[in-house]
């Protein structure tokens, strides 16, 4: 679902946007992180820490593209952090396989949006 930014309207105000979409996408960021993380705190805490960054980098989005598979994005890199500051072992879950959980994620939100919507 791709937003596009303005000046002049409160709704087109940076922060309502940024709480608007991650609403939206914040069920799909966190699917991905609890398929990719097991224990329940340590899920937890990186989805706040991709909620801040998506807040922190907001001013890098762009707009034309869909908001989840950016924010996916974020939360992927996070995911691969956590293993390799924790010394875990990937093998369950290397890069590409990251990578093709990252590209589920993102298609299947895009083929609910529009059931979404009509809700």
């Amino acid at each position: 679902m791709s937003e596009k930014r303005g000046n002049n309207s409160p709704s087109n105000d940076p922060q309502r946007q940024i709480a608007r979409l991650w609403v939206t996408a914040q069920p799909s960021i966190s699917a991905y992180i609890w398929s990719c993380v097991r224990d329940f705190h340590t899920a937890e805490d990186l989805l706040q820490d991709v909620a801040q960054d998506v807040a922190a980098s907001f001013s890098r989005y762009d707009p034309d593209k869909p908001f989840v598979a950016w924010a996916l994005g974020i939360a992927r890199f996070k995911v691969i952090d956590h293993y390799r500051r924790s010394d875990s072992d990937l093998h369950l879950f290397d890069h590409e396989a990251l990578d093709h959980l990252c590209t589920a994620f993102t298609d299947t939100f895009a083929q609910s949006s529009p059931k979404r919507e009509a809700l």
